[in-house]
């Protein structure tokens, strides 16, 4: 006999039979008084919890029960009557609605006709469709059309000029780990501030700007006689032993070259206001000579131990055999005269500093 589906639960649908006589196995029975029994899924046959009654024309029902259908799978009713034949019939209880013409009453399908308001879209160019190209489905929004954040492919838009009318803000920590923002390559408009490196020059900075400290006498008398006196040194030995020039490094001609990095720290240091010195139309620094007078280096005020560096680019006599004695710039005041052993070592040393 064909049957007919049963939302679990429900008590909208009743069970219908037919029973027809035994004796020629197709006239209707009417008038009787049905045994009706259930078998849900794993269970036993037993009786049923709606009401049988006659509806006309051989057939009778089971009232629409809840209890009759809570169990998922096939509901088998059996039914006997004096003067009939037995009958079967196999009713499926499911999940869904049968009886629901939107969705049969699948939570996950909305209720609403498709390409409506709260239904489900449709391909196509009308109102509530999409219109999808190669896997993809284009969209154009305006700020109204957005009230949170938006799922971007970066991998498109790290290649693809953004244009905006304010600033692009991208706060932190939003982005996965593998796509986070690392470097910028070039910014041409104000930068509100960076908190990391910048590798390239910077126009202008109108904020104030935190520098490193500077190490402990870079800067200070002890700090320069210290590296002066070493630097002297090995430049007159390199000097004595090679024969050395321009080229040679730690050659005297060699440490006065560099005397423009010397030059570039001085520049840096008239430039800061607290601490500038006087200096004159051309930016040369204006020095008294009291003032040298009170720099003491080795035994030499500053002013004595310039007078004897000027000596290293001045006359040289004595060579091969010694003592070796170097002229002041004048060409003709001695200023250090040195006398060392066959094997090149150094036996005195005098230096002649003006009073």
């Amino acid at each position: 006999m064909i049957s007919y589906p049963l939302k679990q639960s429900s008590t909208s649908q009743p069970l219908l039979f037919l029973l027809v006589a035994s004796t020629d196995h197709v006239a209707p029975v009417t008038g009787a008084t049905p045994t009706v029994v259930l078998r849900k899924p794993g269970g036993s046959f037993a009786s049923p919890s709606g009401l049988v009654t006659e509806i006309g024309n051989g057939w009778y029902q089971v009232a629409g029960n809840a209890t009759d259908t809570n169990t998922l799978g096939p509901l088998i009713l059996h039914a006997t009557a004096t003067g009939a034949d037995p009958c079967d019939v196999i009713y499926p209880v499911v999940a869904f609605d049968p009886q629901a013409a939107t969705n049969l009453g699948l939570s996950a399908l909305p209720t609403a006709s498709p390409a409506s308001a709260g239904g489900l879209p449709t391909v196509g160019t009308g109102s509530g469709q999409v219109n999808p190209a190669s896997g993809k489905v284009p969209a154009t929004l305006s700020s109204a059309d957005v009230s949170g954040n938006v799922a971007a492919d970066l991998q498109t838009i790290k290649t693809q000029a953004v244009t905006c009318a304010g600033g692009v803000t991208v706060p932190a920590a939003t982005l996965a780990s593998t796509t986070n923002i690392t470097t910028v390559g070039a910014v041409s408009g104000a930068v509100g501030s960076v908190t990391g490196n910048v590798g390239g020059s910077v126009a202008s900075v109108t904020a104030a700007v935190t520098l490193p400290s500077i190490p402990a006498n870079w800067i200070t008398a002890a700090g320069v006689a210290a590296s002066a006196s070493s630097a002297f040194a090995t430049a007159v030995w390199t000097d004595l032993t090679t024969g050395a020039d321009f080229a040679v490094s730690n050659s005297i001609g060699r440490s006065l070259a560099a005397a423009a990095t010397v030059q570039d720290l001085a520049s840096a240091i008239l430039v800061t206001p607290a601490n500038k010195l006087a200096t004159d139309a051309s930016g040369r620094v204006l020095l008294a000579a009291a003032g040298l007078d009170a720099v003491p280096i080795d035994g030499l005020n500053a002013r004595q131990l310039l007078a004897v560096l000027g000596a290293l680019v001045g006359k040289r006599a004595g060579l091969p055999n010694g003592p070796l004695t170097l002229t002041g710039v004048d060409g003709s005041t001695v200023r250090v005269s040195t006398t060392f052993d066959p094997s090149g070592n150094t036996t005195a040393i005098t230096i002649t500093p003006p009073a």
